[in-house]
């Protein structure tokens, strides 16, 4: 149940993305609706579901900018391993029960990131006439933007989320399922 969440909340985004992409541009920022479909994957996943998740709207993100495929997805999948790696990696600590707060600088930074290196490269293979400080601005802005954005629908999505009912694991002869995966 919670994929088929994440499904619809992918192609609500992309489809927002594609649709409002004139209509929900601020001063020249973007939000980056993708990219916060992959930070909330971020923190309600755990092992290669939560690097999918996390890897298709950065994917789908690549689709529609004119810049070179798997930019955003390679820079989403590094950015979950440093999630991964500051949530607590291998000690099997839920990335699900961080707060609000966390998760507001999680999207910052992992947008800002993303925008950031993606723009740095195209940079660098195109020669562009931008500079660096202006990149940065440019990321920052959408950072911002997509951080405000991700404020804003917190609620609905928390909501969301606790009315998907979650399955319980329950031990198998005796032992717990996930205890004997992992070993």
């Amino acid at each position: 149940m919670q994929h088929l969440v994440f499904l619809i909340l992918t192609y609500a985004a992309l489809v927002s993305q594609v649709s409002l992409r004139e209509q929900i541009v601020v001063e020249g920022f973007t939000p980056e609706l993708l990219l916060l479909v992959s930070v909330a994957a971020m923190a309600s996943f755990e092992g290669r579901w939560a690097l999918f998740w996390t890897a298709l709207p950065a994917l789908l993100a690549d689709c529609l900018s004119p810049d070179p495929i798997g930019i955003r997805m390679a820079a989403a999948a590094v950015g979950f391993g440093v999630w991964s790696l500051c949530s607590g990696g291998g000690t099997r600590r839920s990335p699900a029960k961080i707060g609000l707060p966390t998760l507001v600088l999680l999207s910052f930074s992992f947008v800002l990131f993303i925008t950031f290196s993606t723009e740095s490269i195209v940079h660098l293979t195109t020669n562009s006439s931008q500079t660096i400080t202006a990149l940065l601005v440019q990321s920052s802005g959408n950072a911002l933007y997509s951080m405000t954005v991700a404020l804003l629908i917190a609620p609905g999505v928390h909501l969301a989320r606790a009315a998907v009912p979650r399955k319980r694991e329950t031990p198998v002869g005796g032992e717990n399922r996930w205890t004997m995966l992992t070993n």
